[in-house]
């Protein structure tokens, strides 16, 4: 029952408008795209493993797994914008795109289901969602973790232009209040950050945002090695010293 519903919700993901409407994109943008595209996968497969953990039932999961399915869906169909165009509006973007999908093509969830998935949706990314009870908001924790440990696997095995909205420029400042608000957990949106050494910055006060100890551990071995990419490409004196800051604060975490 489970994976008949499960493959029923990737095939609703794969034939979906926005979706083809993005690989619309893919002769202009193939290789963000299909980074896109695996981050999605992995998310999704990363929200199940974490459900099974969490002992939800079969349909719990496969909310679960329906939310990291859909939960970048905005991006797909605006892979030629810069993050920084759409990545503010993107959960909520995503969120009503899902609830047109869902409530028109698929069965399987009533109306609360798939408020309480696009819930989830809307409040992936950005400041730290307020209001939010019960299942809405372990589901909206859930997928707010699974993220950022695949962001971090992106960001250390991907070429840097796919994962930074900034000109790979090494010699911007990063502000002393900006870096101690990122490596003390503080969500902080991407119109924030001024230059690359501050979306680097940015990035690594991720890993101090995540709720369970079980995505800490998995993201940080992806967290180290991004760090040492930035820590290697910077030339920056100052960011040098933030990025030691965040991997010794994070290997004290989980020490």
């Amino acid at each position: 029952m489970y994976q008949t519903e499960k493959e029923r919700i990737i095939n609703l993901f794969k034939t979906c408008p926005f979706t083809i409407d993005g690989l619309k994109h893919l002769e202009d943008h193939a290789s963000r795209l299909w980074a896109k595209f695996r981050h999605i996968e992995n998310v999704a497969k990363l929200m199940e493993s974490a459900a099974e953990e969490a002992g939800f039932s079969e349909k719990e999961k496969l909310m679960a797994f329906t939310v990291g399915q859909f939960h970048d869906i905005a991006c797909i169909n605006d892979i030629a914008l810069t993050g920084k165009e759409y990545g503010p509006q993107h959960g909520a973007r995503g969120a009503i795109i899902t609830f047109g999908i869902l409530t028109q093509y698929y069965d399987g969830f009533s109306r609360e289901e798939i408020q309480t998935i696009t819930t989830a949706i809307t409040n992936h990314d950005g400041a730290e969602p307020e209001g939010l009870e019960g299942f809405c908001k372990t589901l909206t924790f859930m997928l707010r973790d699974c993220d950022k440990v695949d962001c971090y696997r992106r960001q250390s095995t991907e070429p840097l232009e796919n994962v930074f909205q900034r000109p790979l420029e090494f010699d911007g400042s990063v502000r002393h209040e900006f870096a101690m608000r990122c490596l003390a957990g503080t969500p902080m949106k991407y119109a924030e950050m001024q230059n690359f050494n501050e979306e680097a910055i940015l990035y690594l006060g991720w890993f101090f945002q995540l709720n369970s100890v079980s995505c800490q551990k998995a993201a940080f071995p992806f967290f180290k090695a991004f760090a040492m990419r930035i820590f290697n490409t910077t030339e920056n004196a100052a960011t040098k010293l933030y990025v030691k800051e965040a991997i010794k604060k994070a290997q004290s975490i989980l020490n």
